[in-house]
């Protein structure tokens, strides 16, 4: 699994730090109002898309097939049989 790893450079000093979080925070508190405006969410092509910009491969959903649900339905009724006496 890959994970995002954000390397800053040079580190920021303390000043810097507080500022960003301070940043973050009053953006938190303005939220709601202004993501009710922002439209309509992106679609999967775009974040595809930017998983693909990053160098990450595109999610893979798999689609179901028969034999996944044939599987499952036989599963389902399984048993031991005369062994399971």
């Amino acid at each position: 699994m890959l994970i995002m790893k954000i390397d800053i450079t040079p580190t920021p000093d303390d000043d810097t730090v507080a500022a960003i979080v301070a940043a973050l925070a009053a953006y938190d508190a303005g939220a709601p109002e202004e993501l009710a405006d922002a439209g309509p969410r992106a679609s999967m092509w775009a974040a595809a898309s930017r998983q693909a910009a990053q160098g990450l491969p595109p999610p893979v959903t798999p689609a179901p097939r028969w034999a996944e649900a044939e599987r499952a339905r036989r599963a389902e009724r399984w048993s031991n049989g005369i062994v399971g006496l």
